[in-house]
């Protein structure tokens, strides 16, 4: 990976499921550290730059869905999935955040390079069924949902039942929400 300043080669080491260096988040890139010091020796505390030596799986979900970022949307994510390549909660996360803020295709783009880079696809399969679903895409909905290898997951039910509800196949989706609410009394699927 090269500093996001300088270009200059830095390798990140990896700790268990932590990357290890300068990372910035919210840029977000990698800066070596000639670039922190003279940014630091710049601008005290710069605003808007959050640092941090390591990051780990459930550190960079959360800042994909919840921080503001200096370089644009999409480079974002593609620096956490470059980052934790193979991770589906990545492509999910990103995914979300792109499709939320309206960046659609480049979210679909996100999901496909997921599922195709993943090992575990069904969470990826899934939230594309559901966008799917969101744009009245019903039929394409029902082919993403069709690769879903464990149907047992949160939210394939109630996803499916929107699917089927949009399709106009009530009676179908009835019988979707019913299992999802059977399988979580706490109406954790809904």
């Amino acid at each position: 990976m090269n500093c996001v300043q300088c270009a200059e080669e830095i390798v990140l080491g990896q700790q268990e499921e932590k990357i290890l260096g300068q990372i910035c988040i919210n840029l977000p890139g990698v800066l070596c550290p000639n670039c922190v010091d003279n940014l630091l020796d710049e601008v005290p505390d710069p605003p808007g730059l959050i640092m941090q030596r390591d990051i780990d799986l459930g550190g960079a979900v959360s800042v994909l869905s919840e921080l503001a970022f200096i370089r644009p949307l999409d480079k974002s994510v593609l620096f956490f999935c470059e980052l934790f390549k193979g991770h589906p909660e990545i492509y999910d996360a990103g995914a979300v955040r792109l499709h939320r803020e309206g960046f659609l295709k480049e979210a679909y783009q996100i999901l496909d390079r997921g599922i195709h880079e993943a090992e575990s696809k069904d969470a990826l399969h899934l939230e594309k069924a559901a966008f799917l679903g969101m744009e009245n895409r019903n039929k394409e909905a029902l082919e993403s949902l069709d690769n879903v290898m464990n149907q047992e997951i949160d939210r394939y039910s109630a996803i499916k039942g929107n699917i089927l509800k949009g399709l106009g196949r009530w009676d179908e989706a009835a019988v979707c929400w019913q299992k999802g609410l059977h399988r979580d009394r706490d109406d954790k699927v809904l």
